[in-house]
């Protein structure tokens, strides 16, 4: 499971490292993809049954409650994104009196730089590599939803990795 959710976070912050927005209007800009996103929840499909998609979905919300930004991408007009993701170094420890999980924050987070575009609900992200990767988002205000089978076909189908913007 600790697996599938470092999976799920470092493809998530693959697919979303990458963006340029046309800003042409005013709502073009309240709709913008430029500026900084953290994670704040793996919406699951209502009625699942899948146990390692529901137990990464309470990990995430364990996180955010503590404010713990495991995963923040930063767009920025000129076509870069920075991430930083902490999911590799998350820990979930049963605590000291055996009777629940404890789940801190990471101290430690790696970093990338990669590069962006985004056509109407086509992002497109380049990592250091070269290597592309188009995901089809949903970008409303200050909302950004990423399908989980657009992260993990054999993970995350069945749930939305939701982002909000700072």
């Amino acid at each position: 499971m600790k697996r599938n959710l470092m999976l799920f976070f470092v493809a998530s912050t693959i697919l979303l490292s990458c963006s340029k927005d046309k800003d042409a209007t005013n709502d073009e800009q309240q709709n913008s993809i430029v500026g900084t996103w953290d994670i704040a929840e793996l919406r699951v499909d209502e009625g699942s049954t899948d146990d390692d998609l529901l137990f990464a979905a309470g990990i995430v919300d364990v996180l955010v409650a503590q404010n713990c930004g495991v995963v923040s991408l930063v767009f920025e007009q000129n076509g870069t994104l920075s991430t930083r993701n902490g999911v590799n170094n998350v820990e979930v420890d049963l605590n000291s009196q055996g009777n629940g999980l404890s789940i801190p924050c990471p101290d430690t987070f790696e970093t990338e730089t990669t590069t962006w575009s985004l056509e109407g609900n086509q992002l497109t992200v380049i990592d250091g590599n070269g290597v592309e990767q188009m995901s089809t988002i949903q970008l409303n205000g200050g909302t950004l939803i990423v399908a989980g089978e657009e992260v993990s076909e054999d993970n995350f189908t069945g749930a939305d990795i939701v982002f909000t913007k700072r």
